[in-house]
Formats: structure tokens, sequence, C-alpha cells
């Protein structure tokens, strides 16, 4: 690998036809010992097995496994290559997995969290539900920076302030948090600017959420319908198709109705399963409407710092005013 590395950064522009020949060599046996080796591509993810998700799909259908969580330490072994499965009795007794009950203890993000300290450790939005997300994320942003734009509990319960804290984002994700349900977490994810509009706008691209005991389920877009998102000073709203035929897949207990709307004081909210996102209704305890303890509102960007993402936007609202 060393040689290969070292073939691959030489800048002798001189080239003769031996040269090329033993390039080829070794270039020919890196790649045959690949197989042999982890040094180029690990193969083991930092996290545990059952970090995963379940979605839910127009017909009701998805998978689900469990993201209770944890994160494996280094384990020395004979064979550094040889992975052996461990025993739930050597879990307890050595702690070979720190349970992740508490989304707080996995702050390490591998890209820069803006407009925040201590990786959010306060907040709603937890580096490891934030990875998770990832994977749902369009792929064009799935690896840009999350930024913080508006928290309820630091900016004041309005509105109007975090509609303007976030109309020049295209890409943003609303977190929520209900008073007395400190174990569920739930929000949206939506592609288009949250501008006032009489109408009826959005993607597909966006998704509805919800965090709870451990299981992250993720609804996205059926295209059953254009209800994605709905901006006014009155409210804001994500999802608003109704159900036509059955009525929601989710049982007589899931009332039809907008997935998730908030009221213009930041007061309350409202969840209803909707055929928009195939999604339940989001809050755990069984009652459609809630009162808000705290909101997030993030966005992503490819900057490093807050100044030039916000630079970054300025110009792009810019020009999309301007725009002939």
């Amino acid at each position: 690998e060393e040689e290969f590395l070292n073939f691959l950064l030489q800048s002798n522009q001189e080239t003769d036809e031996s040269g090329i020949e033993e390039k080829i060599s070794v270039i020919e046996s890196t790649i045959e010992n690949l197989n042999e080796t982890d040094s180029l591509f690990p193969r083991e993810s930092n996290w545990d097995d059952n970090l995963s998700v379940y979605s839910v799909t127009s017909e009701g259908l998805g998978m689900e496994v469990s993201l209770t969580g944890a994160r494996k330490r280094t384990i020395e072994q004979k064979n550094p290559h040889e992975k052996t499965p461990l025993k739930e009795s050597d879990r307890n007794k050595d702690a070979i997995l720190e349970e992740d009950d508490e989304l707080e203890e996995v702050d390490d993000s591998p890209y820069p969290i803006l407009g925040v300290s201590d990786n959010n450790a306060d907040g709603l939005l937890r580096t490891r539900l934030m990875e998770a997300l990832r994977g749902f994320l369009p792929y064009a942003v799935s690896e840009e920076n999350f930024w913080l734009k508006y928290r309820m509990s630091r900016d004041g319960s309005s509105l109007l302030t975090l509609q303007e804290s976030i109309r020049a984002s295209q890409f943003t994700l609303l977190v929520i948090q209900a008073k007395g349900e400190d174990d569920c977490i739930f929000g949206c994810f939506t592609s288009s600017p949250w501008r006032r509009n009489t109408k009826w706008f959005g993607s597909g691209q966006s998704f509805l959420f919800k965090y709870s005991k451990g299981e992250l389920g993720v609804y996205p877009f059926t295209d059953s319908d254009e209800l994605v998102q709905y901006c006014t000073t009155e409210m804001m709203a994500a999802g608003g198709g109704d159900w036509k035929k059955d009525g929601s897949p989710f049982g007589k207990g899931q009332n039809n109705g907008i997935g998730l709307l908030l009221d213009k004081n930041l007061e309350k909210g409202e969840t209803y399963s909707c055929a928009t996102f195939c999604n339940p209704r989001l809050c755990s305890k069984a009652d459609n409407e809630f009162i808000i303890d705290d909101i997030e509102a993030w966005s992503l960007t490819p900057c490093m710092t807050e100044n030039e993402a916000a630079n970054l936007e300025r110009h792009k609202l810019f020009v999309e005013k301007n725009r002939c």
C-alpha cells in the first residue's frame, strides 16, 4: 500500500516504458492484496449492527429494527481482523458496549455542527440521531453540515421569528418535542424554503420522522398528492393528504388530518395520520393535539463556518430575487 501511494504521488515528469510497467505491476499486486487486508477499506462500522430504522411506504409496508444503539469499543484479539461475537454476559461484565439510551453520550460527529456549542449536547437533535437521519436526506446534501438556525428556548416562541430564520434555506429539518414526552422527538424534513403561500407546495424529497424509546421511524413522501408544505402567518404544516378508501392503515384510533401542524404562537401543535407521508400520529400519547416544549430548525450547508454559510445563503437569495 505504501509503495502504491508513493507511486501515485510521484511528481517526476520523465516517464519511460519500463517505469510504466513497474507502476502497473505495483497497482496490480495492490489490488490482488485488497482481499487480504483492511488497511485501505475498513470493514467494520463504529456503530453496533442494530443501529437502523424503519420506514413506511404508501402500502404501509417497511422494515423495523431496533435503534437502541451502542457504540463498540476496540477489543484487542489475537487476530486483529477476526471478529468474535460477544456473549450477553461479557457485555454486562466488561461493559464492552456503552448503552446509548441518552443521545448525548455520542458527541463526536464526523462533520462540523454550526450554530451550537458542545455538538448540541443540550439540544433536541443529538449527534447520533443527526447521523441516522443522514441516510434519508437527498444525495446532493447528505454529507453537508447541519446548521442550527432557530431554537425556541433560545430565540423565543414566535412563528414569525422561526419563518424568518429559515426563509433562505432550501433544505430544512424541524425537530419538535412535546411537553410530557421526554422520550419522544418528532418532526419533518422539507426541501423547499418555508415561505408564506396561500397554496400547498413542496417536493417529494420531504419526509416526517419520529424517534421514541430507541426506535426511529421515517415516513417518506408517497406521491399520493402534492400537499407537502403549507406556510402562512397563522401556521406551518407538513402533509395534508386525506385517506380516500379504507382510512388510515394504522388503526381506527388514528384520525385523518394534517401530518404535522404548528400554530402561530408556537404554543400548540397537531399531528394526524395523513396519506401524503403514510404516517401514524407522531406523538407518543393517544392525543392528536400537543403542547410544544421546544423546537429546533436546522438547515444544511456545504460551508465550514456560520459566516460563510450566511454569506452563501444571502447570495443565493439575491440571485433568486433578481433572476430575469
